[in-house]
Order: structure tokens, then C-alpha cells, then sequence
């Protein structure tokens, strides 16, 4: 029945001349989503852009701001899709998450040597973090919690240059940041000297379907679709040619 109220959903929507599915995401969390220009492409935008393709949706993938700016316009239903982010339980008071299609490991990086067993080892230093990002639950959660007791310092920057900017400063002794990301950002040559010192997790990537976007009853074909995908290789050619073309 779901899937028969879907069909005449698209239906209706492909009457209307206007109908485009608004996409967005972070626009420096390469491969998975980064800025190009006026718009934000990686695993993420490739994926989204062909399941809207085969559902017969028009769609744009466009930068929209910084990664708080479009979490605000998701919550609000300018944006209809975030292509990838963590779950989290703040998250899902606004949007519907799709299946996870993409593990992305979070990485720890320093100036100096720095030895990381667990997150106990965190305590009694500055850490960098980007501003709206997430690290998973349980990292997330120690942060809150060593933070409100004083026992780390956390320091939030716009950018993941302003981040690493503040490790060769001194002004952070720690940074947290997308594994992937971080190490194609730190080869370039002002970064040079700072390197990944561990790798803290993993987190699987979802989309984000607003919910008062009015797209929001083909989130079901959505899933379908990465489902599809898994099953038949299409995922592994996304991820594979969207990390060449990111240079990773």
C-alpha cells in the first residue's frame, strides 16, 4: 500500500514544472561531500543525485553555507536533503534518516607525538573541533561531559584550516576531524607539519530527508535504491571514482 501511495505522490509531483529536490551538505568533508564552487559534490551528492535520477526527480546539489548553516535551512525545509551526516539523536528531531551507505573514520590529529588508547587520553588537553560537526555518540557524549567538569577544553573553529591553523599555533594541542578529509587537507604544504596520530572510530553516513520537506514520502524509494546499489556494485563505482576524482 506504502509503495502505491508513493507512486501516485511522484505522480502528482511530476505535474508540477517547479518540482526540484533541493540537496545540500558539508562543504569540507572530502571525499564523502565538499564544495566546488556553487555546489557541494562527493560520494554523497553522486549517490543522492542518481537515486533522485531513477525515482524521476529533478535535483540540485547546491553549497549552501557553512555545515551549520544547512543543518538550519534542513530544519527548516529549505533544504529538502542532506546528503550525508551522522546519526544523532538532535538530528532526528528534524529529519528521517535513510539507510547508511558509507563508514567514515574520524581521525585524531597533532603537532606532536601524541599516544591514543582511548578517549581517557584526552583529558587534561585542548581540543580542535569544526563548529556543527559531529564525532559519533560516545565521543560526543565524553566531550560534553569532561568539558562541563573542566577536565578538557574544547576549542571551535569555522573551518577545519582554522582547526588545524590553531594545532600549529598552540593554541590546541588535539584535533578531531574526518580521517579522510584531515589527511588530504594536512598535505598541503602549510600543513605539513601536522600528521594523524590515531584514528578515534567510525561512523556510518546517512542522508537526511527533511521533515517538512514535501519530498519527504520518497524517503522509502530512497532506501530502496542504496539497498539496490549494495547489491549490485553501483555503491563501490561511486565511492571508488568520487575518491579518485578527490585525489584520495
Amino acid at each position: 500500500m506504502k509503495s502505491v501511495m508513493v507512486l501516485v505522490f511522484l505522480a502528482l509531483l511530476a505535474g508540477s514544472v517547479s518540482a526540484e529536490v533541493v540537496m545540500s551538505g558539508h562543504p569540507d568533508w572530502s571525499p564523502v561531500m565538499y564544495r566546488e564552487g556553487d555546489t557541494i559534490v562527493g560520494i554523497g551528492p553522486n549517490l543522492a543525485t542518481m537515486i533522485m535520477d531513477d525515482i524521476g526527480l529533478n535535483s540540485t546539489c547546491k553549497y549552501a553555507g557553512s555545515w551549520q548553516d544547512v543543518q538550519e535551512l534542513g530544519k527548516k525545509g529549505t533544504v529538502d536533503l542532506i546528503v550525508a551526516a551522522y546519526a544523532t539523536e538532535e538530528r532526528k528531531e528534524n529529519f528521517f534518516y535513510s539507510e547508511p551507505y558509507f563508514d567514515d573514520p574520524i581521525g585524531l590529529f597533532a603537532v606532536k607525538n601524541f599516544t591514543y588508547k582511548n578517549q581517557y587520553d584526552l583529558i587534561g588537553h585542548s581540543i580542535a573541533v569544526t563548529k556543527g560537526d559531529s564525532y559519533g555518540k560516545d565521543m560526543d557524549e565524553f566531550l560534553s561531559v569532561f568539558l562541563k567538569d573542566e577536565l578538557i577544553t574544547v576549542n571551535e573553529y569555522a573551518s577545519i584550516e582554522d582547526g588545524l591553523t590553531s594545532l600549529q599555533s598552540g593554541d590546541s594541542d588535539l584535533l578531531l576531524y574526518s580521517s579522510y578529509s584531515g589527511q588530504k587537507t594536512i598535505s598541503l604544504d602549510r600543513f605539513k607539519n601536522v600528521k594523524e596520530v590515531a584514528v578515534v572510530g567510525s561512523q556510518p553516513f546517512h542522508m537526511l530527508m527533511s521533515k517538512k520537506s514535501k519530498y519527504v514520502e520518497v524517503l522509502p524509494l530512497i532506501n530502496n535504491f542504496i539497498e539496490l546499489y549494495k547489491n549490485n556494485g553501483q555503491l563501490d563505482h561511486i565511492i571508488n571514482s568520487t575518491e579518485k576524482h578527490a585525489g584520495l
